[in-house]
C-alpha cells in the first residue's frame, strides 16, 4: 500500500478489493442494435417445485457457502422440505422482476496466477455467490438456453459454452480450413484477439439492450436487469472481509450464467 508492503489481513483485503475494482467501467460508448432481430420472444421462465427440488438435489456438499452462510449440504439434505418455501421466493423474484440485494453480494478470494505476488493485479478473483441465488439462475439458464437454441440465435461458429461442444471443435475447423486454403496456394493470414479483462468491462446496458434485440423481454428483461445492476463484492484474506465496494460493470464471476451473459 502505497509502495509498502503490509501484512494485516484488513489492509491487504482493502488493497485486493480495491485493485479488483480498478479494472471495472462507467462510461456507456454507443453501440446500437436493431430493436429486435428475432420474431419470437421469452418473457417468464416456467417451472414447479419438483425442478427446484432437483437442483437443490445436484448441490455438490463439497463446495464452500456464499455470503449468506447458507451450506450446499443443508439445502441438499432438507430439499424435500425447502423445495417449495423456495419456489415461491423464486416465483415471485421472477415475476416482480426484482434479485434481493443480498443475492448480489459477492464474496472473493484471491488466487495467485502469475508474476509479483506483491501485486494484486497478479491474482484471481474467485468470487462464491449465494447457493439459492445460483439455483434460480440454473432454472433461468435452463429456459434461456433452450430459446436461444430452438430459434438460431447463436451462430453456429460458436463452440465455447455450449452443450457437446469444445473449443478444440473450433481449432479443428479452423485448422481444417486452413489446410485445404493452403493445399489450393491460398496465402492465409490470421489475425487473433485477446481482450484484457473482458468478463469485467462488459457494460451493462450493452449486455441488456442485446438480450432484448433477441428476444428477451417483459419481467425476464426485467429480472436480469436487477440481477446485473447494484451489485458488490467484498475480498476475503485471512477471514478478515474488505469493504463492500460497487461492481460497476461486467458479466458477475461466479453466477452460473457469466459465460453465457459473455
Amino acid at each position: 500500500m502505497n509502495d509498502v508492503l503490509v501484512d494485516d489481513p484488513t489492509l491487504m483485503a482493502d488493497q485486493f478489493v480495491s485493485a479488483f475494482a480498478s479494472v471495472f467501467i462507467t462510461e456507456h460508448l454507443p453501440n446500437p442494435f436493431p430493436h429486435q432481430t428475432c420474431p419470437e420472444t421469452i418473457s417468464t421462465v416456467v417451472f414447479f417445485p419438483s425442478d427446484v427440488k432437483t437442483q437443490l438435489l445436484s448441490l455438490k456438499t463439497d463446495s464452500a457457502m456464499g455470503p449468506d452462510n447458507l451450506h450446499p449440504r443443508m439445502l441438499k439434505e432438507c430439499a424435500s422440505q425447502l423445495a417449495y418455501p423456495l419456489y415461491l421466493i423464486f416465483r415471485s423474484s421472477l415475476s416482480l422482476g426484482y434479485v434481493p440485494a443480498k443475492w448480489k453480494v459477492s464474496h472473493v478470494t484471491p488466487i495467485y496466477k502469475k508474476g509479483s505476488r506483491c501485486d494484486p493485479l497478479n491474482y484471481r478473483p474467485i468470487s462464491l455467490t449465494p447457493i439459492p441465488c445460483k439455483s434460480l439462475e440454473r432454472l433461468v439458464s435452463k429456459a434461456l438456453f433452450g430459446f436461444l437454441q430452438d430459434n438460431l440465435i447463436l451462430d453456429d461458429s460458436q463452440h465455447g459454452f455450449r452443450a457437446e461442444r469444445a473449443v478444440s471443435d473450433q481449432l479443428i475447423l479452423t485448422y481444417n480450413l486452413v489446410t485445404l486454403w493452403y493445399d489450393q496456394g491460398s496465402t492465409v493470414n490470421l489475425i487473433l484477439f485477446d481482450f484484457v479483462k473482458a468478463f469485467d468491462r462488459v457494460h451493462h446496458q450493452t449486455l441488456l439492450d442485446k438480450l432484448q434485440s433477441v428476444g428477451i423481454s417483459g419481467n425476464l428483461l426485467q429480472w436480469i436487469k436487477s440481477f446485473l445492476l447494484d451489485r458488490s463484492m467484498r475480498v476475503s484474506v485471512g477471514g478478515s472481509l474488505s469493504n463492500n465496494v460497487p461492481i460497476t460493470s461486467g458479466v458477475p464471476q461466479g453466477s452460473v450464467w457469466d459465460p453465457y451473459y459473455f
